[in-house]
């Protein structure tokens, strides 16, 4: 008979305890999964004007719910609500006063988070002395081990640090939308019909402009890729593929020289771009032979030793005809051809 599993069971009273920080797990789960940063527009807008409207609504409902004293008797105290609206509602203004009270708690916590978001970055390659002009440059104490010291007795060295502004996306569009400006503005200007008008206008000013530089933060990025793309392709790649030449020295003192080669020359070729053509007409093989200084005396090469005229150069690729890969290929559609 099998043995039975037993099973541990969490006592209720543990899990009752536990129950707030797994709920705060899992929505703080929830949060994070979500991409607020492709979804930035789609739901900060909407939700900031919800929010501005939200405030609106509850600055009309205390502003008609608040007692109004007859001015003409000075001693009277007797309050009446205008419009016919009773005077004490403590359930519905204590509910709407909560509202208020949250609405401007989320305006001022997502200015606070988009304002105090940053990135520090350690500039490792400039001097100390040399100033990077920005505020939000620092100096910072740097420790590393000294290779010929004891690691103990680490070495220190004063860098540059940058603090650099990382607002996130929705919090940045949210601010613009619903800012601590729009809140003092709701709560503490004059009740009109052109106050909604006023801040629909002002969000979308503040929206438009954080889109365009966003916009223009993007494009100079884009540039600086392919400013730094043509300088490697143009001035790296020239200079670090350059032609050499192999030398032999024997131990009684000889020495043989070989051709130019590009050996050690890293080329990336796009087939879609390659416009070669390979020969149909078979080619004979021919054994190895090494590319030295006598032999390139009875045979003529594209790369001469004449140091007057600059050697031509010709890189191996799959679909040169003078590669074995192209001789075997041809060989091949030659003999079904004639097959």
């Amino acid at each position: 008979m099998p043995r039975k599993r037993i099973v541990k069971r969490q006592p209720l009273w543990q899990k009752i305890k536990a129950f707030p920080f797994d709920t705060y797990l899992s929505l703080n789960e929830a949060f994070m999964l979500i991409d607020w940063e492709s979804q930035a527009l789609s739901t900060s807008l909407p939700i900031g004007g919800a929010c501005n409207g939200l405030l609106f609504l509850c600055r009309i409902y205390s502003s008609l719910s608040k007692p109004k004293i007859d001015d003409d008797d000075i001693f009277s105290k007797s309050a009446r609500s205008p419009k016919g609206l009773p005077s004490r509602r403590p359930l519905l203004t204590g509910a709407f006063s909560l509202i208020s009270l949250v609405l401007v708690t989320v305006g001022i916590v997502n200015t606070i988070l988009c304002v105090k978001r940053r990135r520090k970055y350690t500039l490792l390659g400039r001097s100390a002395s040399k100033d990077p002009g920005t505020p939000s440059a620092q100096k910072v104490s740097y420790k590393e081990p000294d290779s010929s010291e004891d690691f103990s007795s680490p070495s220190s060295e004063n860098l540059w640090q940058l603090n650099m502004w990382d607002p996130p996306r929705f919090n940045m569009y949210f601010c613009a939308v619903y800012s601590p400006l729009h809140i003092v503005y709701i709560l503490y200007s004059p009740l009109s019909i052109f106050l909604p008008f006023f801040l629909a206008i002002t969000s979308a000013f503040l929206v438009a402009i954080v889109y365009m530089y966003e916009t223009l933060i993007k494009d100079k990025s884009i540039l600086h890729s392919e400013v730094l793309g043509e300088y490697e392709k143009k001035i790296v790649r020239p200079v670090i593929a350059s032609v050499r030449r192999d030398v032999s020295i024997g131990s009684d003192g000889s020495v043989e020289t070989y051709a130019p080669s590009t050996n050690s020359q890293f080329i990336q070729r796009d087939v879609r771009e390659s416009k070669s053509r390979v020969s149909l007409t078979p080619t004979k093989d021919r054994p190895w032979q090494p590319t030295s200084s006598r032999t390139l005396r009875h045979r003529a090469s594209v790369n001469s030793l004449n140091l007057n005229s600059a050697p031509r150069l010709r890189y191996s690729t799959p679909l040169d005809p003078s590669s074995p890969l192209s001789r075997k290929s041809v060989r091949g559609h030659t003999n079904s051809q004639l097959m």
